[in-house]
């Protein structure tokens, strides 16, 4: 449900579409229980009161020829057009929870004309789907939580949605809403800076009173010990000698004078091997073989474009982080994880991102997948996956400001967090 080997086809909203999408976008200014009421009167029994215009749009919406192959998209586009402003106003958790949580108790009735069975049907049918299960991440990121998380332990991992910032956007949009247009999840980007910000501060705090030796209000944000966390912002931070991103910034530099697919992909090579230097010959080799294979994709005469870059980035990316059903447990992340280390996985990986921003979402996309895979594990018998991405969350907050975190501030000229 996140992930898409090829372009995600989008159909383009009819005029019925965009002016039921409006309404819904009009009750988001409304006192929420009304604005609730208002919605599901229109989704469950197909009554706009004082809009007869809407009606009939919504009306002719559902006689499409295609609606039944599009309706649980244009339901998760109703729920993501009065979901967004909310999460923007940021007061309006408890209303969010409402709103999505309403099909939790369902009503029986069936409806009694065509048209309202039709609704019913489709609301049903979008509860018991991938669309649902995505929208109710959204409840992770509320301000106000104690009524969602009144008697959950955190014992499980999908309850640590909210610690892990860099999966906040990929994790709560499926592909409808990613390629939609209007950017309808600007709300979860907006807190999504948020955490970060608030995260890396932490991160800073920690970093300075553990080199000082200071024990005084030294709250660790991870859940790594201590000496692995420090460990962890050395290995990563930008401002290192011989950095990740100091790497990266030598190999952008180099490649510009490459004119052709066959000498990018070398010097790609020589560049991504660097990480996997330090590990057993037997690493080194599985590691050469799987770039070396990934990089043979792409044929030395593609003419070497932006998009053929972002492309070879993208497989070697997929590559590490992709899911196999051969393999026993399914992803190449586990056996990498288990046998080098999430420190070596996530430089790894962070080095592929740090000479390509362009592919950081399909990196937030596959653990966006993976935390949704083992949502319903315990925490401690998915260790490796709570070191995975508690690095991955270090990694990725330290090098925020060179992989375009915060475009949010940038677009309203407001301040961008420096490196560490």
């Amino acid at each position: 449900m996140y992930l898409s080997d090829n372009q995600y086809a989008t159909r383009p909203d009819t005029p019925e579409q965009r002016q039921v999408y409006g309404y819904i976008r009009s009750l988001a200014a409304l006192p929420p229980p009304e604005a609730i009421a208002a919605f599901y009167r229109l989704l469950w029994d197909g009554i706009a009161p004082n809009c007869g215009a809407v009606q009939t749009a919504w009306r002719e919406i559902v006689k499409f020829d295609d609606f039944d192959q599009h309706r649980l998209k244009i339901i998760n586009r109703c729920y993501y057009t009065l979901a967004n402003p909310w999460h923007l106003d940021g007061m309006r958790g408890r209303a969010l929870e409402q709103l999505i949580l309403w099909l939790e108790d369902i009503p029986e009735g069936r409806g009694l004309s065509p048209f309202s069975k039709k609704l019913r049907e489709t609301l049903r049918l979008y509860k018991e789907s991938d669309y649902y299960a995505v929208l109710k991440k959204h409840l992770h990121l509320l301000e106000d939580q104690d009524g969602y998380a009144e008697g959950r332990s955190r014992n499980y991992f999908g309850d640590s949605f909210s610690d892990y910032f860099f999966i906040y956007e990929a994790g709560t949009q499926t592909l409808d809403i990613e390629s939609a247009d209007g950017n309808l999840n600007s709300g979860v980007l907006q807190k999504q800076e948020r955490e970060l910000r608030r995260y890396h501060h932490q991160l800073g705090q920690f970093y300075i009173r553990y080199k000082r030796s200071s024990h005084a209000e030294r709250i660790n944000p991870t859940g790594l010990p201590d000496a692995e966390l420090c460990r962890a912002i050395d290995l990563y931070r930008p401002k290192r000698q011989d950095s990740f991103k100091r790497q990266s910034d030598l190999f952008k530099t180099e490649v510009q004078q490459i004119g052709t697919t066959s000498e990018f992909k070398r010097a790609t090579y020589d560049y991504v091997m660097k990480p996997v230097c330090q590990l057993a010959p037997g690493h080194q080799r599985w590691f050469s073989r799987e770039f070396q294979t990934t990089l043979a994709c792409l044929p030395d005469d593609v003419p070497l474009t932006r998009a053929t870059k972002i492309q070879l980035f993208r497989k070697l990316l997929n590559a590490l982080a992709k899911h196999d059903d051969s393999r026993l447990g399914g992803d190449h992340l586990y056996y990498l994880i288990t046998g080098i280390g999430a420190d070596v996985v996530t430089s790894i990986l962070l080095n592929i991102v740090l000479a390509c921003e362009m592919v950081r979402f399909e990196l937030e996309k596959r653990f966006a997948y993976l935390h949704h895979r083992f949502a319903d594990f315990k925490k401690e018998a998915v260790e490796w996956l709570v070191s995975a991405f508690d690095h991955m969350n270090v990694a990725l907050a330290l090098n925020a400001k060179h992989l375009d975190y915060f475009k949010l501030s940038a677009l309203h000229g407001g301040k961008v967090l420096d490196s560490m």
